[in-house]
């Protein structure tokens, strides 16, 4: 059979590397471990992170992606300790979110990055050690390793945040939970049943285990566990999300006409026919808006221009766009019914792969922010003082999970976004993107 690839994922504490050797062993795997030549960087890593964070982040994910291609391409099966991914989306992310990273740096890095794990296949199987935030600290506590007492402030409780975000959106590969708390990875037994639950896993319905990497015979108290186990009970499989854009909220009369951007896409949600006349008195020297509420057109004017510019910029790094104003109704010139409007940007947001809304007082935009957040979507809200936020649109901060929210004062200024480090940050932890 062709080479196998087997991989163990965790935060730091949580009881991978243990499980990653002691499977190696098990099953007769090649070890790829955590830091390689890389480690020798960690001392100074925490001491001086923005002088060494790049090039720490730099040696780990190479010297690790380049000991994979060739260990797969000799044909060996192996078991990696922590996957690229987590290096890449994780730790090289968080480095970059803090500033300890420049934009130019990071953009070399993810390019880099992309490039090998294009290259390289996927993990075949992933066990993610599941651990709780107290246990992490109490563990590495324990260590006594001289460069953990760098950390910065927070630093555990910001990647193990990370990472429950990671699992949360995780599709990649098979991947499966293990509670590393209550299952002791010391132990030979707890190893052996793992083993046996892989082997089950991996086995053809109605077969027998067909894998040569599992050299060893089976003997006859590891055959009795086998029989035992025909469903994995310490590995939980990880259900992934359903892509909810193709089943659950498509109307049916929608789904033969709805025009899908390529992937990956925006929905850019904006005040229509609430905007403001607070606004439209403020900024009537420059017309921004002169809507006739009845019929509800955009005319040509700043605002107009500010969304159409604004799909434009998230077009050239790689964001397409779906901007209901112009794409569903043709900023108020096709005649909708509420139902059609209701059920076309409700089938959108549901099928969109980022959620940016500039919901100021509007109640449809709250509508649609509303359903992005119900379908966990990864929303950007944008705050403007001339959009007059409401009461609620005020409370929606960071804090929420997978939202990141950016505040201006005046209309033109929300195209600044595009040059946010935050803001492409949050975009390149979500959907891929290309910013030169």
């Amino acid at each position: 059979m062709s080479s196998f690839h087997l991989a163990v994922a965790g935060i730091m504490g949580s009881g991978k590397t243990t499980l990653a050797r002691s499977l190696a062993n098990e099953l007769h795997l090649t070890y790829v471990p955590e830091f390689l030549n890389g480690k020798k960087y960690l001392p100074f890593l925490f001491e001086n992170p923005k002088k060494w964070a790049f090039e720490t982040q730099l040696s780990f994910f190479t010297e690790k992606s380049l000991q994979i291609i060739n260990k797969l391409k000799s044909g060996q099966s192996i078991i990696v300790d922590r996957t690229l991914l987590e290096d890449y989306l994780i730790f090289a992310q968080f480095f970059f979110d803090n500033g300890y990273i420049e934009k130019k740096a990071f953009m070399t890095y993810v390019q880099l990055a992309k490039h090998f794990l294009n290259e390289i296949q996927k993990p075949d199987l992933i066990i993610y050690c599941r651990c709780s935030l107290n246990i992490v600290k109490e563990r590495i506590s324990n260590r006594g390793r001289e460069y953990q007492k760098n950390y910065p402030k927070n630093y555990l409780t910001d990647i193990f945040n990370r990472y429950n975000s990671w699992i949360e959106d995780f599709k990649e590969s098979a991947l499966y939970l293990i509670d590393s708390e209550a299952s002791d990875f010391r132990n030979q037994k707890v190893i052996t049943t793992i083993k046996n639950e892989i082997q089950n896993i991996l086995r053809p319905k109605g077969g027998f285990v067909q894998l040569e990497l599992f050299s060893s015979n089976i003997n006859k108290t590891n055959k009795n566990i086998v029989n035992e186990v025909n469903e994995p009970f310490l590995l939980e499989k990880l259900i992934h999300k359903t892509n909810q854009t193709n089943h659950k909220y498509l109307s049916s009369k929608i789904k033969k006409k709805l025009k899908i951007p390529p992937y990956p896409y925006a929905y850019i949600a904006a005040p229509f026919t609430s905007v403001s006349s607070n606004l439209h008195r403020k900024r009537v020297q420059k017309k921004l808006i002169e809507m006739e509420q009845s019929h509800g057109i955009i005319p040509d004017g700043l605002y107009k221009e500010m969304l159409k510019s604004l799909t434009k910029k998230l077009k050239k790094i790689g964001l397409n766009s779906l901007l209901p104003h112009r794409d569903i109704n043709e900023w108020g010139k096709k005649i909708l019914t509420p139902n059609d409007v209701v059920n076309n940007c409700s089938d959108q947001v549901s099928m969109c792969d980022i959620f940016i809304g500039l919901i100021g007082s509007s109640l449809g935009s709250h509508y649609e922010f509303g359903l992005a957040f119900g379908l966990k979507k990864p929303s950007v809200i944008i705050k403007c003082d001339e959009l007059n936020n409401s009461f609620i649109c005020s409370g929606i901060t960071n804090r929420l999970p997978n939202v990141q929210v950016f505040s201006y004062n005046k209309i033109e200024e929300i195209l600044d976004i595009v040059n946010e480090k935050q803001f492409l940050g949050f975009l390149m932890k979500h959907v891929p993107i290309s910013v030169n």
